[in-house]
């Protein structure tokens, strides 16, 4: 029986916490590009796909005062991020459409989600509707690019790869700094090198992102040591992460060019 996301995330609850390296990091940098371009603190912070709450620790740090609401489909990662941080307001739920009434929330952030929907691009748009004037949607997301050296040791071993696809840039050409204005965007290539690609699969587990590709079933046992065999001691992943600050409709925020920095290395 196939496991769905929320199933596989809320299995990943008593983990995630240590696990998420990357996400931890990720909620950091996303906050150092949202925080600056908001005129006044937030009331109504959401969180979408929440996890155990990285983000909400930022939010409480920056913005003491700020209502923060906890959305996530996995209703265990909610319990353990309300356990862990119990200011936030857990809310169970699909970020494809936010439950959330329109022009209602100040600030709209999302740490490593959005590529796990089927169509990114319209949950986007919808998100941008839930932004009271003078608010501002930022996420931070995988993209094309991402796993690289995965994908190529796969082709190595002569075996598909199996791993959940990350979205193309030009799936978010509609929210470039020439089509929404004041869209700021940053593409940062950050490296996490493994003791081995059997540790990095076992950190996706962790995470529970571990899924694979729709209409693909997961690796056996045999497929697995093939490509085990012929991956690189130690094994670099690249994560190629897009950072996306855009403002409410009809509101502006300085613009920003599309930037891929140095990359970020770190050894696990």
């Amino acid at each position: 029986m196939r496991i769905s996301l929320p199933q596989r995330f809320s299995r990943a609850a008593a983990t995630y916490e240590t696990a998420a390296r990357l996400p931890r990091a990720t909620a950091k940098r996303l906050m150092t590009l949202v925080t600056p371009r908001l005129h006044t603190p937030p009331r109504v912070a959401l969180d979408v796909g929440c996890g155990t709450g990285f983000l909400a620790d930022e939010i409480a740090q920056r913005w003491p005062r700020a209502v923060c609401m906890a959305l996530d489909p996995a209703e265990a990662m909610t319990r353990e991020a309300l356990r862990l941080r119990p200011w936030v307001l857990p809310v169970v739920g699909d970020g494809a459409v936010l439950p959330v009434r329109p022009a209602s929330v100040d600030v709209v952030l999302s740490n490593l989600v959005l590529h796990w929907l089927n169509e990114p691009e319209k949950a986007v748009a919808q998100w941008r509707t839930c932004l009271t004037p003078g608010g501002l949607l930022a996420v931070a997301l995988l993209v094309a690019g991402s796993f690289r050296e995965w994908a190529e040791t796969c082709e190595r071993a002569g075996v598909s790869d199996s791993l959940w696809p990350t979205p193309s840039l030009a799936t978010f050409a509609s929210f470039d700094e020439k089509s929404v204005k004041g869209a700021s965007r940053v593409l940062e290539d950050r490296i996490v090198v493994y003791p081995s690609a059997r540790t990095f699969l076992a950190s996706l587990r962790d995470i529970g992102a571990d899924s694979p590709r729709p209409g693909q079933p997961p690796l056996h046992a045999g497929v697995l040591r093939r490509i085990l065999r012929v991956a690189p001691r130690p094994f670099p992943v690249t994560h190629r992460v897009l950072y996306l600050v855009l403002p409410a409709e009809g509101e502006t925020v300085q613009n920003q060019s599309i930037l891929l920095d140095r990359p970020f290395r770190k050894t696990l």
